[in-house]
């Protein structure tokens, strides 16, 4: 194969997997209505938690009074009703895990929550003794 020839094969390549993550990456139906702030109010009169569900799929968490995220930010998605946060911050790690794993790369964790959505608040749960009820921030 000619020098051209493999020049731009590589680039015909780079192109179709740049629009693949471009495609991959799009909010379903599921998602659409989350994107925003919303508030979690603790019982017992803690400090309420804000999410920020962002429609490139990253995720804040934040307390109001810091203004500073809780955590680094992750990536979240919404599938036949579970709720998903990927802490990993490689996409090729997050795409290859289970063969990533096995190889012996560290990946990082994966949270995963049932989530029932209502028009302006959602509920996270593990189980329904203790759910998480989100409402829309007032700002949003």
């Amino acid at each position: 194969m000619t020098r051209r020839r493999l020049i731009l094969a590589a680039c015909v390549l780079l192109a179709v997997g740049a629009g693949w993550l471009v495609w991959f990456d799009r909010l379903v139906t599921e998602e659409q209505n989350l994107v925003g702030r919303w508030r979690h109010e603790k019982p017992g009169g803690g400090e309420d938690l804000v999410i920020e569900l962002q429609s490139n799929h990253r995720l804040k968490l934040i307390q109001p009074s810091s203004k500073a995220p809780l955590f680094r930010s992750c990536r979240w998605a919404v599938r036949d009703g579970m709720m998903v946060w990927d802490f990993e911050p490689n996409p090729v790690l997050r795409f290859a895990r289970p063969m990533a794993t096995k190889l012996g790369f560290k990946v990082a964790e994966i949270d995963t929550w049932t989530i029932e959505v209502s028009a302006d608040s959602f509920t996270l749960g593990p189980d329904e003794r203790h759910p998480r009820v989100w409402t829309r921030d007032r700002g949003d």
